[in-house]
């Protein structure tokens, strides 16, 4: 409906019912799925401001200002009133338009809410009359009708225009046929596409273009047209002049006159070849990738190595649709064993003719270069013609054969025949079958690796149950029938013997799987019997066995010939059991039904049974020179216990004189340098003030390396405790976060955190705890230039982890055994480029192994590393409920600057009794000081110190505490307050230094600040 339309009806309706304004509002929808209004005509009486360009009235939600409406309107209801009685929401948008009353009435199109008309009232706030009222509604409904019968004939017009477009660029075939197929009607697309004229076509029937076996398909589906079927759609196949076979997809209609009266079919087809060709691949793909998920799905689940080979080759003669699979696997004789086949029935294999079960290798073979060999028609190949006589043995017209792999061996071959014809092997389905190899060598893998674990499994075994034996008794007869027996029945032989070697070579002990296998018991021959015993170079000697896969070779003496002929016996491995570098005697495994090449680690495990053989032995011949070795040996640990402790105690002593001796000066160089950095005794040059700063920063740098050094040496020397508590894992890792994040995001990192919801607690030393966890953030920080930092916690079986990960540098693979040494940095580069004394890492895996933990490294160099702190779970039953602690949120006070005192400084360094003594008398104190003990309690006696700051280490013969237990014996003098000052930091001082009676502690250096809260807290 055009503008000037509307603008005719909209007069014409506000002077029939006397309103001011006059408005079309058409409904939307926004983006959020609201709906709104926009008005889209306008009609003002004179003197009545329009509101058509008013931006408030487009798009407007009816949900923020009009909920009301809508729900009226909806229902078909109009809305009229005054407006000084509406709701607030809506006056807030009406009187703004100068409007005192209001009529909206609903316009409906095809049934559904559509917009609204509105009258408006400006001049007087009245009700219309329900005469003008019913005219308006009337005229309301005839609008509506109006905006219905224009969107239909748009809607019209568009159809029109889609058809006509469709008929002007039809490229889809089209055809009318009569009931037996005969054509009447083609365009120029079924013409093109047939490569026929329109000539050749009219007049004859369509259905012998098609396949035979798609032509009864077609007639059926035409004759299932009806009035009440109308349209059926089918797809068949048609063959081009060149003999391709594609596809077309028709749709055909029944066509009516108006009498309702058959005309005749017609029909439109499309090709539709390469959608159907697409959907074959996908189909297919779907089911080898169905076919490799189920085959690697019994993998995961099966053990069994010819359960999978056996199943995996009927998989693959279903899906391929071909005549037999086999599987051949490679010995060392350069041959294969077929291990798995199937088979269809019409092409089973001769079994009379055993030939097809070996393999005979060809150095020359595709397969043996590890690629596939690819046979479409063995007839079109050259080959030679006992081979081509082979191929028509077994009946073999196509063939694949892939290579089974085992790293870069050939464990090999997965070999595909077709029987009945000759094949063209697609590339999806080489593809697939390569695939599958794949599979079944990590089949064969995981069933190698399994059956070594099982074989491991029962050795380790083995040796425990004849470890208990030993454990258990000290009677070798008991011991060496237990060894035979536990023998026989892990090697699965036939015979198991203990022998004794002297002149004679007697058997002693003895196991027989079965009773009928007849006994060596008590056999005792001459030496001379077993040629190899004697010679000194047989490998019995050198390598310490004799292995005979096959006996018979060896049958060269009157014994072994009776061993072969009488007993049976077809593989021998025997060990020397040697005591005291003596030849005692052997063990001997005999296999008698069958023969046995017994491998390297059954070789290796019977030697280790020999081992204990000759552990029983020389324990029962022994067992006095035993005795005499546990008391020597028990006399060395003793000794060995007061060296050690004699070493730690010297330990002890050296770290604290070398706390002493370290961090005496470095109070001096700190103290100091914070004094001139405060100006006390006048101001400074840019120049000085910055070297003041290098001189703390470098001693503070000093104080960090010394810390570490001591902490690492207490640690190392077992002088470390720690304090287990239960820590909160949420609030930990926030304030380690917290206190790394600065130094982040001064380098443009993101840093963030992944917290196992599971992971609540830990039980661990929660001072030490952060010392570790704050070094490995901070060396992520500083050895990651862009990227990122993340703390993950997990929760572990008997644990949990924090784990470190970065984006940064890496670490070179050679380089992570050095990552934990003390004063190990990677490279002279990395020592330039980065900061550090390489003791961090040092200290912290220390302190995580104190904990009962470790920290362990993933990395890869240039792209980043993870560095992960295990902790073990705490077993204290005292912790059963979860500590609940919070975190105080402290805003920064301002304390008051404490009063002034007399402070007696006892100290006999004098660098650091001048930095005490600077800083007091120039903050207004009255200070003594005293060089060591002499007349301690006569000065205090004298001076009458508010405050005493007495020194530890003094002299040789006298310190601190002696100072302070005469101090604390005078009743008159005991009130005053001492702060213990030492350089020597070692665990458990605080504590010591409290017992003993005083009420403070400060460890050198001291700083400026430390000092204040101390001045603060008893000034």
């Amino acid at each position: 409906m055009d503008e000037e339309m509307y603008a005719t009806i909209l007069e014409t309706l506000g002077q029939a019912g006397r309103a001011s304004r006059v408005y079309i509002f058409i409904n939307s929808w926004d983006s959020d799925g609201r709906l709104c209004m926009n008005q889209r005509a306008e009609w003002c009486a004179e003197g009545i401001d329009p509101q058509i360009d008013n931006p408030l009235l487009q798009n407007l939600p009816y949900d923020d200002y009009f909920p009301r409406w809508a729900v009226m309107l909806a229902q078909n209801k109009p809305v009229a009133g005054i407006v000084a009685n509406f709701p607030e929401t809506e006056r807030s948008i009406l009187e703004p338009q100068g409007i005192l009353s209001i009529l909206v009435l609903p316009l409906t199109v095809r049934g559904e809410f559509f917009g609204f008309i509105g009258f408006d009232n400006c001049m007087e706030a009245r009700l219309w009359e329900p005469s003008e009222l019913a005219l308006l509604k009337a005229a309301a409904t005839a609008l509506s009708l109006a905006l219905e019968r224009k969107q239909a004939e748009e809607a019209l017009r568009q159809s029109e225009a889609r058809y006509r477009a469709i008929v002007e660029n039809q490229v889809d075939m089209i055809c009318r046929y009569l009931p037996d197929g005969v054509l009447t009607f083609v365009n120029d697309a079924y013409c093109r596409y047939h490569q026929m004229t329109r000539e050749e076509l009219l007049g004859r029937s369509f259905l012998p273009l098609l396949p035979e076996e798609d032509q009864e398909m077609v007639q059926q589906k035409i004759a299932s047209l009806s009035l009440a079927n109308p349209t059926v759609v089918y797809e068949n196949r048609y063959k081009t002049r060149d003999g391709e076979m594609r596809w077309l997809q028709w749709t055909d209609r029944i066509l009516f006159d108006g009498q309702g009266q058959f005309v005749e079919f017609q029909a439109t087809g499309q090709d539709i070849t390469e959608r159907k060709r697409a959907e074959m691949q996908l189909q297919q793909q779907a089911e080898r990738d169905r076919l490799l998920g189920a085959i690697a799905l019994h993998i995961r689940q099966s053990l069994d190595l010819s359960e999978i080979l056996n199943r995996t080759v009927a998989e693959i003669q279903q899906f391929l649709q071909t005549d037999r699979v086999l599987i051949y696997r490679f010995n060392g004789e350069h041959a294969g064993i077929l291990v798995a086949h199937s088979v269809v029935p019409d092409w089973e294999l001769d079994a009379a003719i055993d030939f097809h079960r070996v393999w005979y290798r060809d150095s020359q073979a595709t397969y043996e270069r590890r690629q596939t060999s690819i046979v479409n028609s063995v007839d079109d190949l050259e080959l030679p013609d006992e081979y081509r006589s082979l191929m028509a043995r077994l009946q073999v017209k196509a063939k694949l054969v892939i290579p089974i792999l085992q790293g870069d061996q050939l464990w090999g071959v997965l070999t595909v025949h077709q029987c009945s014809r000759t094949r063209q092997w697609q590339s999806f389905e080489v593809e697939f079958l390569e695939q599958l190899a794949t599979q079944v060598a990590i089949a064969i893998q995981q069933a190698q690796l399994f059956s070594q674990v099982q074989q491991q499994a029962r050795r380790e075994e083995l040796l425990n149950k004849i470890s208990r034996v030993l454990n258990s008794s000290l009677d070798p007869e008991y011991i060496l029938e237990e060894i035979v027996e536990q023998t026989g029945e892990c090697f699965a032989v036939d015979r198991v013997l203990i022998c004794t070697i002297n002149d004679q070579v007697q058997v002693c002990h003895e196991w027989r799987a079965r009773e009928e296998i007849p006994t060596l018991l008590h056999l005792s021959v001459p030496l001379t019997e077993f040629p190899d015993l004697q010679n000194p170079d047989s490998d019995f000697y050198r390598l310490g066995r004799f292995h005979a896969p096959d006996y018979r070779q060896y049958a060269s003496t009157e014994t072994r010939r009776m061993m072969v002929e009488d007993m049976k016996v077809q593989s021998v491995l025997s060990v020397p059991i040697f005591i005291r570098e003596q030849l005692f005697g052997m063990v001997t495994l005999q296999c008698i039904e069958t023969s046995r090449t017994f491998t390297d680690d059954e070789i290796q495990l019977l030697r280790q049974i020999a081992d204990q053989a000759a552990i029983a032995l020389y324990n029962a011949q022994s067992y006095e020179r035993l005795e005499q070795l546990v008391k020597e040996r028990t006399q060395a640990l003793e000794q060995e216990k007061l060296v050690s402790e004699a070493a730690n105690r010297a330990k002890s002593e050296f770290l604290a004189t070398m706390s002493h001796e370290l961090r005496t000066p470095l109070n001096a160089i700190l103290g100091l340098s914070q004094l001139l950095q405060r100006q006390l005794f006048g101001p400074l040059n840019d120049k000085q003030i910055e070297y003041i700063e290098h001189i703390y920063s470098s001693g503070k740098h000093l104080l960090l390396l010394i810390n570490d050094i001591l902490d690492l040496a207490k640690v190392e020397a077992g002088r470390e405790t720690i304090t287990p508590t239960l820590i909160n894992v949420s609030n930990f890792c926030s304030y380690c976060l917290a206190m790394v994040r600065e130094q982040a995001y001064d380098r443009g990192l993101e840093i963030g955190s992944r917290i196992d919801p599971s992971a609540k607690t830990c039980f661990a030393d929660e001072r030490r705890l952060k010392q570790i966890m704050l070094n490995l953030l901070s060396n992520a920080i500083k050895f990651t230039p862009s990227g990122r930092v993340s703390l993950i916690v997990e929760k572990q079986p008997e644990g949990i982890s924090f784990t470190v990960a970065d984006t940064g540098i890496g670490i070179p693979a050679e380089k992570l055994p050095l990552l934990f040494r003390p004063f190990s940095q990677l490279d002279s580069q990395l020592n330039r480029q980065y900061a550090g004394t390489g003791l961090g890492l040092a200290l912290s895996r220390n302190l995580a192994r104190l904990h009962g933990g470790d920290i362990t490294v993933e990395s890869k160099e240039g792209k980043g590393s993870r560095f992960t702190l295990y902790l073990p779970d705490s077993v204290d039953p005292m912790l059963s409920e979860p500590a609940r602690t919070t975190q105080k949120q402290t805003q920064p006070v301002k304390m008051p600057l404490a009063r002034k005192g007399r402070i007696l400084i006892v100290e006999d360094d004098q660098p650091s009794a001048a930095l005490l003594q600077d800083y007091l008398h120039a903050t207004g104190h009255q200070v003594e000081h005293l060089v060591d003990g002499t007349d301690f309690l006569k000065r205090v006696q004298v001076f009458q110190p508010n405050l005493i700051l007495l020194d530890m280490q003094l002299s040789s013969t006298l310190t601190g505490l002696d100072l302070l237990a005469q101090l604390r014996n005078q009743s008159i003098l005991n009130y005053v307050p001492v702060v213990m000052v030492t350089a020597m930091a070692m665990a458990g001082d605080r504590e010591k230094f409290i017992a003993a009676g005083a009420n403070d502690y400060l460890s050198k250096p001291i700083s400026v600040a430390q000092l204040e809260s101390v001045l603060m807290k008893y000034l």
